[in-house]
């Protein structure tokens, strides 16, 4: 898809694993991100425990969302 043969990412990672963790650490990248943007559009200051649920609320619909979205980074997150 991306117009390179399959192992040509092995050119930039020592092997498997290091491919793998660099994945990784990216999908977990992006799913903080998706979660960080769900919590600072909750209303309501901290300690208000209302306002703490609709950001727990906030946080579980960014990884349901990233789940969906990304089955496969998902899996590695």
């Amino acid at each position: 898809m991306v117009g390179v043969v399959p192992n040509a990412a092995y050119r930039h990672f020592a092997g498997r694993d290091e491919l793998l963790a660099a994945v990784c650490r990216e999908a977990l990248r992006e799913l903080a991100d998706r979660m960080a943007a769900g919590v600072a559009r909750v209303r309501g200051k901290r300690g208000d425990p209302a306002a703490a649920v609709r950001r727990l609320h906030a946080i579980g619909a960014a990884y349901l969302e990233f789940a969906r979205e990304e089955p496969g980074l998902e899996s590695l997150a």
